[in-house]
């Protein structure tokens, strides 16, 4: 799988009770967590003069000033698995910070709160490159299911990122990659029975956000409590759910491709053995009415989300391309899939599309970092930051097997990772 190096990153073991893995993990990172919430407080992105300050960002705090949204979260929070609310007192025992303050931190909060002032407050979402499929059944040599993606964050986040192995008393031992080591989500894994995942947002209209609901979160929930993919649909599907995602999935014997929303959720069954997505776009047709389509040219947003729909498209279209060049699919041919760098010429991407370059492009699959000016300020991001291909993923579960490449994924190695025994 490559002999080129890969960013080195940490890996860590925990296991035995929810508790006592949460116990473990707080004091792992206790410093982390203290650090986090020096600087965490919430209220209307767009009027940050009104947020109460760090030491006040707590649930006396959020109950008496948002009583109504306090009430819905505190509901939400009662229905969360018991693990979770176990390994989350672990962590704020072990981190020596009190539960009411660790529980509404934005990495390790269950529910996150999608806006608690006003409907405005939401900005819209930035072009985010992340782009993943499932192949199996006639679309691999062998029928064997597959899963994999590449993720793509901010170059600050790549420096944090760690694999967890996590060996449960109850529940599926399971191997995840997680871009912050002191929270609680998981981007991509695989568990003990071979029920496999990797997840990509997208930016959804605000009817379809969700108040409250699972993120990241929810990967990993899968993964701690599925045996096979059917389980799996169904921790998705109870939810609640929260915002706009992908979310690549595969047991021994079959893959689907979800995409979801806050409010709505279909899962693509894809006949010919294979299926791929892309932030930020969806590709069910009922899905794509929850894609936040901008038509005021002057709003600062326009630029963000007409630049991340469009390259979502073309991810999506240039891997089921390829998928048609090279089918059926083996586990080596994965990685030139996904280091993917074709540009105008090859096929899909034609001269005429704005923003296509010759042989290599931002807009296939692999997510070189190279930063396009698509909008005022030349970010793709709301923030500004650059970003990068910050990981790519293969997921091979009926040898309960996992890849990661840290980087990019036309020249990271990929170094394999198994769930605990």
């Amino acid at each position: 799988m490559r002999n080129q190096p890969t960013y080195l990153h940490e890996i860590y073991d925990f296991g035995g009770k929810s508790h006592n893995i949460g116990l473990q993990r707080g004091k792992q990172f206790a410093d982390n967590l203290k650090n986090k919430l020096k600087s965490y407080s919430f209220g209307n992105p767009l009027d940050r003069t009104k947020w109460p300050p760090p030491e006040n960002y707590n649930l006396d705090y959020f109950k008496e000033n948002h009583p109504n949204q306090y009430n819905d979260w505190k509901k939400a929070l009662d229905k969360t698995p018991e693990w979770f609310r176990e390994e989350a007192h672990g962590i704020a025992e072990g981190a020596g910070l009190p539960y009411e303050r660790v529980i509404i931190m934005e990495d390790l909060f269950p529910f996150r709160m999608g806006n608690i002032t006003t409907s405005k407050a939401r900005v819209p979402a930035p072009s985010d490159d992340c782009n993943g499929f499932v192949a199996f059944g006639k679309g691999t040599v062998g029928e064997r299911v597959l899963v994999g993606g590449n993720g793509e964050t901010d170059h600050a986040s790549i420096k944090n990122m760690a694999i967890f192995r996590i060996k449960t008393d109850n529940y599926n031992n399971y191997v995840y990659q997680t871009k912050r080591p002191w929270g609680m989500t998981c981007q991509c894994g695989i568990n003990d029975k071979g029920v496999a995942l990797f997840g990509s947002g997208v930016g959804v209209i605000e009817e379809e956000y969700g108040m409250f609901g699972f993120r990241h979160l929810v990967r990993r929930r899968a993964l701690h409590e599925a045996n096979n993919i059917d389980e799996a649909i169904d921790i998705l599907k109870e939810g609640p759910r929260m915002g706009g995602q992908h979310i690549y999935l595969g047991d021994t014997k079959r893959a689907v491709h979800i995409e979801y929303s806050g409010k709505r959720i279909e899962v693509i069954d894809p006949e010919k053995g294979f299926d791929a997505g892309a932030s930020s776009a969806f590709s069910h047709p009922n899905m794509k009415k929850c894609l936040p389509y901008i038509t005021d040219m002057d709003d600062p947003g326009f630029w963000d989300i007409r630049s991340g729909i469009r390259s979502g498209i073309f991810r999506m279209e240039r891997h089921h391309e390829l998928f048609e060049k090279y089918k059926p699919l083996t586990l080596e041919m994965i990685p030139r899939h996904l280091g993917d760098h074709g540009g105008r010429g090859t096929g899909l991407i034609r001269e005429s599309i704005e923003g296509a370059c010759p042989q290599g492009s931002d807009f296939t699959i692999c997510i070189h970092g190279s930063m396009q000016e698509t909008g005022p300020g030349g970010s793709k991001g709301t923030t500004g930051s650059f970003r990068a291909c910050s990981f790519s993923n293969i997921e091979i579960p009926d040898l309960r097997k996992m890849y990661i490449a840290f980087g990019n994924a036309c020249e990271a190695g990929y170094v394999p990772f198994y769930p605990p025994k």
